[in-house]
């Protein structure tokens, strides 16, 4: 997936750019980041915070389902919600406390899940 399709599908998934401007920049992330193999089982640990909000049964009661989402895109909307990106200050704080490596376990965890 392009670096292009892989922010219109984050912002499709978990909405919005920060405003028009940001929206045209890319959003990058180095090639060693992408590259963290996630662990499941530590994504799993981690997970009981973020399904506070998104539903285990992946529906969408206004917080999108996040459940079989591909790696890639769930990596990008975590570091952009990071890196303040993406507005919603609950994301932006819950993902401003995550590393590469607890984001990298997420992403495996949420896209092995259906």
């Amino acid at each position: 997936m392009s670096l292009q399709s892989n922010l219109i599908a984050s912002v499709f998934l978990f909405g919005t750019a920060l405003n028009a401007e940001q929206a045209i920049e890319k959003f990058t992330l180095s090639p060693s980041i992408l590259e963290i193999q996630g662990d499941l089982a530590y994504g799993e640990y981690l997970a009981s915070d973020c399904q506070t909000c998104h539903r285990a049964d992946n529906s969408n009661q206004g917080i999108p389902g996040i459940n079989g989402r591909e790696i890639t895109e769930i990596v990008y909307a975590l570091h952009e919600y990071k890196n303040k990106y993406r507005k919603n200050q609950v994301m932006q704080m819950m993902a401003g406390g995550l590393g590469d490596e607890e984001i990298a376990a997420l992403a495996s965890y949420f896209a092995s899940l259906q």
